[in-house]
């Protein structure tokens, strides 16, 4: 109970025992002190060009495209991706800087949320998809080229 509530009551009931009044209705102000900071939210819309991908904000799941409704957010900066927060990990582990940034340049987009203000985000799957079919299709080729390279030595060096 708040103490100034019940100093407040306790006044109040001193005061009719005291004087002996009849009150009809005791009205009671409740002073609160309490933080008083309200969270200011903006709204975030996600589109992107292919459905079922999961979206993430600020390394946290927030749904699938399509997502209906708008994403309530607090005020400020956040990160929206589709890529899962490990997956982002690793690739900073093991590729470069700049091929982090040239794989991530359609899948990864920091906005600023304005308080009663909607953000539109457009995140693109399919030059992502493409980057990593011919990533993929280079290292087959390589793989195949030193397969070829290594079984024409060995067959050339053979007495």
């Amino acid at each position: 109970m708040n103490i100034h509530f019940s100093k407040n009551l306790l006044f109040y009931i001193l005061l009719t025992t005291c004087l002996g009044a009849q009150m009809d209705s005791v009205v009671v102000e409740t002073v609160f002190e309490e933080d008083t900071t309200i969270l200011k939210f903006g709204y975030l819309i996600v589109e992107c060009d292919s459905p079922g991908i999961n979206i993430y904000v600020d390394e946290m799941l927030v749904g699938q495209i399509p997502i209906d409704q708008p994403i309530p957010l607090t005020a400020g900066k956040h990160t929206v991706t589709y890529l899962q927060p490990e997956l982002l990990a690793l690739m900073n582990q093991y590729y470069a800087e700049k091929e982090v940034g040239s794989l991530i340049l359609h899948s990864l987009q920091t906005v600023y949320i304005v308080p009663d203000q909607t953000v539109t985000v457009n995140l693109w799957w399919r030059p992502y998809e493409r980057e990593l079919k011919s990533r993929k299709y280079r290292f087959w080729v390589k793989s195949v080229v030193g397969v070829v390279l290594m079984a024409t030595l060995l067959s050339l060096n053979l007495p």
